[in-house]
């Protein structure tokens, strides 16, 4: 095989290489790679990473600082409305909670005093049937006593005793009922004003979410804005300074810098070690190989490792 050897004249002159047309290869999807080549492209990443990490570009031994534009997308509105939603709504849900909490508290009273007055009625319906009960036994008893158990009299006392009994229970029914109304009253009451005060919570929330999301939307402009006049000051810096270059006979593109001349150089010489490992298989995996190695240095750099191991 060929000695390999690489310089920046080389890449200089990579257009005058010959080039041999063939079909693009890819390799086989479900084929597996040997250690080797997997270390060969850590080994490649790597000079990757340098190259990416070198904070400037040199010319002729002249170096630019390298000025790396910030990305900024600004988010839409529904993303914003989004965010601020989820930043305002727990403690507005928190709120609510609060407040059906409180609700349930004040009905869950108000039934309790309705159970203790419904029982109350039972008793004194119980305790009014007793007394009646008592008083007709004893009318009764001492009529017998006395001979009188048909009298008109002892039926009129025993009949008295009945209407006083219907007369009584009404009242307590009736005021029963009463109390019955007062307290749906309260509950009606306790249900518009539980309702109100979700309704003031729900108009607070929204109108606090159209604030954060104005606040949010400022914040975003000014980003945005601060990230546009970044990127036109760090371009016109650039301009300036390859316009300096230019003047100077130097052509300042990417390609053309020392740090873009090493990092190819570093790769092909990856590449060429590998593939020299390989043997008389060089030249086949190569071209199994294409797709990636193009990727990586080029096609003028794949066609240059093409002629070392031409045969």
């Amino acid at each position: 095989m060929k000695k390999f050897k690489i310089s920046i004249k080389d890449f200089e002159n990579l257009d005058e290489i010959e080039k041999v047309n063939e079909p693009l290869k890819e390799n086989n999807d479900g084929e597996e790679e040997s250690q080797e080549k997997i270390d060969l492209k850590e080994k490649i990443e790597k000079i990757n990473d340098e190259y990416e990490k070198t904070t400037t570009r040199t010319y002729n031994g002249i170096e630019v600082p390298v000025a790396i534009e910030k990305d900024y997308e600004m988010p839409s509105l529904e993303q914003t409305t989004q965010k601020a939603t989820g930043e305002i709504e727990p403690l507005y849900e928190a709120k609510k909670d609060a407040v059906i909490s409180k609700g349930e508290i004040k009905n869950q009273a108000l039934e309790d005093e309705k159970d203790e007055l419904l029982k109350a009625v039972e008793d004194s319906l119980k305790t009014l049937n007793t007394s009646y009960d008592k008083a007709k036994d004893s009318a009764s008893n001492e009529a017998l006593k006395r001979g009188l158990a048909r009298s008109s009299i002892i039926l009129n006392q025993l009949g008295n005793l009945e209407n006083g009994r219907v007369n009584a229970t009404g009242e307590i029914l009736s005021e029963r009922d009463k109390n019955i109304a007062e307290f749906m009253d309260e509950v009606e009451k306790l249900k518009l004003e539980i309702d109100g005060e979700l309704n003031v919570l729900t108009e607070e929330k929204v109108k606090k979410i159209n604030e954060r999301v104005e606040e949010l939307v400022q914040k975003y402009k000014k980003e945005q804005d601060d990230v546009f006049e970044y990127n036109n000051k760090i371009r016109k810096e650039k301009a300036d300074t390859i316009a300096k270059l230019k003047e100077a006979g130097i052509d300042a593109t990417e390609s053309n810098s020392e740090e873009y001349v090493k990092m190819i150089s570093d790769k092909t010489s990856a590449f060429y070690s590998y593939y020299y490992s390989l043997g008389e298989n060089a030249m086949s995996e190569l071209k199994k190989d294409r797709q990636y190695v193009e990727e990586q240095i080029g096609e003028r750099g794949y066609q240059a490792l093409k002629r070392y191991f031409d045969k």
